[in-house]
């Protein structure tokens, strides 16, 4: 696996770039560059990262380690069941101890409380296999909700439309870093972004660059973490 120094050295090398063009491009000296592609100097902060993924016009998850989409699963949802419909076939499959219903709510109600939902909020049901949640028998720790179709943060790995499975459990920064997480939004909804650390902040990263801006929460303000995503799911006739 290459490290920092020589993945900046091959994007750059296939963008036809120079060490100094590339000053040109990010502001960062070219002696600073030369160190980080030679492997002299350790961890730059993210804002560094950024402004050299922008100055070579790719994702900065192109350059960040790790990269939690390479963990993250795509499963196959057996089902979409209504809440409104919620039938003995359902309850059946459940009962057999072989499939959970995670309840589906929308963006508001996901950030809400993670211990509780209210059964009025659930709009409806992925039925999936219950070795999609092995991790913990405590399946009230999950729920779904889909991605608005007009949020591109982070496409072309989660697309708009997709239906993504949350751990509301998962919520320590410090774990949690470098994962993939849903954080409250100033407006009580949710984003989802690369969780990463920078001193004093909580950093939200896209992976859509191009059209969105990192978000700075400051480490004093209240847990903005709504959980981990640990799978997702696309309607097949997207």
């Amino acid at each position: 696996m290459q490290n920092l120094g020589q993945r900046i050295r091959h994007f750059r090398e296939i963008k036809g770039m120079s060490q100094s063009e590339l000053e040109k491009h990010t502001g960062i000296k070219r002696e600073y560059l030369s160190k980080l592609e030679n492997d002299e100097l350790k961890n730059p902060t993210y804002f560094t990262m950024l402004k050299i993924s922008k100055g070579m016009g790719i994702n900065i998850s192109d350059l960040v380690e790790p990269l939690d989409f390479h963990k993250l699963r795509q499963e196959p949802v057996l089902e979409i069941v209504s809440a409104l419909k919620k039938d003995k076939r359902l309850e059946d499959k459940v009962s057999e101890g072989s499939f959970v219903a995670v309840p589906i709510v929308n963006g508001e109600v996901a950030a809400g409380n993670p211990t509780y939902i209210n059964e009025r909020d659930i709009e409806d049901y992925a039925l999936i296999h219950s070795s999609y949640v092995k991790e913990t028998e405590d399946y009230q720790r999950y729920r779904c909700t889909w991605v608005a179709k007009n949020s591109r943060s982070m496409y072309p790995i989660i697309n708009p439309g997709t239906l993504v499975c949350i751990d509301s459990q998962q919520k320590d920064p410090e774990a949690l870093e470098g994962k993939i997480v849903v954080l409250r939004d100033s407006e009580g909804g949710c984003t989802i972004r690369y969780l990463r650390l920078s001193g004093k902040h909580i950093v939200g990263v896209p992976e859509n660059i191009r059209e969105y801006n990192p978000l700075l929460i400051p480490v004093s303000e209240k847990n903005p973490i709504v959980g981990r995503i640990v799978w997702y799911w696309s309607k097949l006739d997207d």
